[in-house]
């Protein structure tokens, strides 16, 4: 019912790891780290790997099967307009009829954080009344943010709340 916890849950262990991993070397270099090898270091270990799947997926999948609903496609048209969004992590700006494989949303928005995340550690090390400052404006400005698109858009907060929502819920569930 809830599985976007199982999502944040990653989010939280990744940005753990980013910042154990971000200040020892910052501490450890006594705080010149050079930011091109820090992004270009991510994006070498995650890209490969990622774009060959993404390959696989396009070009070798529609082989490996056959059926009534198998895609028919030699190469998913899709993917082939729309992979550089994928190559860049920007996807996830994409409606979900555009994006290839709908689950990489959660790299691209890994990779996402990770570019803005020295933004807060460096913050946090160098002046850490001002990374605190930062990192609460930063929190209430997303809970407002998302406050806001809720009600504007009268948003269901989670499955469990259906109820509340649906006058009928056996007509509902009928369907």
């Amino acid at each position: 019912m809830n599985a976007s916890y199982s999502v944040d849950v990653f989010f939280v262990i990744s940005g753990f790891l980013n910042g154990y991993f971000f200040s020892r070397e910052y501490t450890k270099k006594t705080g010149k780290i050079s930011w091109f090898h820090f992004y270009l270091r991510r994006f070498i270990r995650i890209t490969p790997v990622h774009m060959m799947v993404y390959w696989i997926y396009t070009t070798l999948f529609t082989y490996t099967g056959s059926g009534p609903l198998w895609p028919t496609y030699d190469t998913n048209p899709v993917c082939r307009k729309y992979w550089w969004w994928d190559f860049f992590y920007i996807n996830n700006f994409l409606s979900g009829w555009h994006q290839c494989l709908s689950h990489n949303w959660y790299l691209s928005v890994n990779m996402q954080l990770y570019l803005m995340s020295p933004l807060f550690m460096v913050a946090l090390l160098r002046r850490r009344r001002l990374g605190y400052i930062l990192m609460a404006l930063c929190i209430c400005g997303s809970s407002f943010y998302n406050f806001a698109i809720t009600v504007m858009y009268d948003l269901v907060d989670s499955e469990l709340s259906f109820p509340y929502y649906v006058d009928n819920i056996e007509l509902y569930l009928e369907r």
